[in-house]
């Protein structure tokens, strides 16, 4: 047993020994000696794997774990785990460095998330693929997107919006100043990279929430978002304003008559639903929608002012003033005014509704009445044919 002992001291002395010897060699960078003195050294064999691999010489690593039943990735998994126990910060970036080399970067990148070292994954990113590996654009996008959140977790909003910026996601660089009211922010980075419609589409937003209708329109003109301003102006009942902003910065687009006309149809809508029939007319004419006036005539049942506006566009559209009619023949219709209904009706060249009126109801006589009175109908011409059809039958 004594001799047992002794000789088991005498190993642990010689792979000491070796060791250090093999870490010497590898320190003048005398690699080959360095792993005959590794192996010798028996359990050192993964310092022999590490060092290959650190020395970017991941050939002969994978030699060595072939001969020894290993992997190159499990010798250096275990490694990097001691380095990143060690909790230093030159043990966790020799740790991230070693999984890299041993491409292993999704761990060697976990690594360093997990510690939050962003400026050392970015250096060891930018490292990686100058020296031609590559990186993946959806494994880059992740980087910046997990980096970006924490910088904003931790209130370094100007490293946040370097890596959503880098992410090209300038809409979350603005949600994260909109989210601690730094408009200004909010609307360079949106000016900068969202393009006009979205720069107008924020600063309407901001409008909206200022509760100020002339702060509202101001800062909305100042950036120039005229549109926005007209339709804030519209939304809030400011037809005055809508018109003056128009006629003054819209006059250069060739959209302007288009944005006046728009205005005056806004107007008409409202006028209409206050009752204000006469005004929402002159509005509705304004914004050359004519026919939309005869419309609103229709549904408050002022006929004599659909008739009138449907006469003086008849020379454009001369069917109008039959569809006035029709639509009063409708609506007697439905108030049970049969009568007025086939009067207007026919006045609207609509005979074929009076005959199916009266026949849906079973009014067989009053149908036969005006198909006899207007036979050049197809549906009057086919009702007469039934009946004389049917009178022989009935004299047998």
């Amino acid at each position: 047993d004594d001799d047992d002992e002794q000789d088991d001291e005498q190993r642990r002395r010689m792979c000491t020994l070796y060791t250090r010897l093999a870490e010497h060699f590898e320190n003048t960078r005398k690699f080959e000696i360095a792993e005959e003195m590794f192996i010798k050294a028996d359990t050192a064999i993964p310092c022999a794997v590490v060092m290959h691999v650190n020395a970017g010489n991941l050939r002969r690593a994978t030699q060595l774990c072939t001969r020894y039943a290993t992997s190159v990735y499990d010798v250096c998994m275990a490694e990097a785990t001691r380095l990143e126990m060690c909790g230093g910060d030159d043990e966790i970036e020799k740790a991230a460095q070693l999984l890299l080399r041993a491409d292993a970067i999704d761990d060697a990148i976990a690594m360093l998330k997990k510690h939050r070292r962003f400026e050392q994954l970015m250096e060891m990113m930018a490292a990686h693929g100058s020296n031609g590996g590559g990186i993946a654009p959806s494994k880059m996008r992740g980087i910046y997107a997990s980096i970006a959140t924490a910088m904003k977790e931790s209130g370094d909003l100007v490293h946040a919006e370097t890596y959503f910026l880098k992410n090209a996601d300038w809409k979350s660089v603005c949600a994260m100043y909109r989210e601690r009211d730094m408009t200004q922010d909010a609307l360079r980075v949106c000016s900068a990279y969202g393009g006009t419609a979205a720069l107008h589409q924020m600063v309407f937003e901001y409008g909206v929430a200022l509760g100020d209708d002339d702060k509202a329109l101001a800062l909305m003109t100042t950036h120039s978002a005229y549109e926005k301003a007209v339709e804030y102006a519209v939304q809030h009942g400011l037809f005055e304003r809508a018109f003056e902003i128009a006629h003054a910065h819209c006059s250069s687009s060739s959209s302007s008559a288009d944005t006046v006309r728009a205005i005056h149809y806004q107007l008409a809508l409202r006028l209409e639903q206050s009752g204000e029939f006469e005004r929402a007319e002159q509005e509705f004419m304004a914004a050359g929608k004519s026919k939309e006036a005869i419309e609103m005539y229709i549904h408050a049942k002022r006929w004599s002012d659909a008739q009138r506006m449907a006469r003086a566009a008849s020379v454009e559209e001369p069917t109008l003033l039959a569809q006035v009619h029709r639509a009063h023949g409708i609506v007697c219709m439905e108030e049970n005014d049969l009568r007025g209904a086939e009067e207007w009706y026919a006045e609207g060249d609509a005979v074929d509704d009076a005959i199916d009126m009266y026949r849906d109801r079973g009014m067989m006589e009053d149908a036969l009445r005006v198909a006899q009175s207007h036979h050049r109908t197809a549906t009057a011409h086919s009702l007469l044919q039934q009946q004389q059809q049917q009178q022989p039958q009935s004299t047998v």
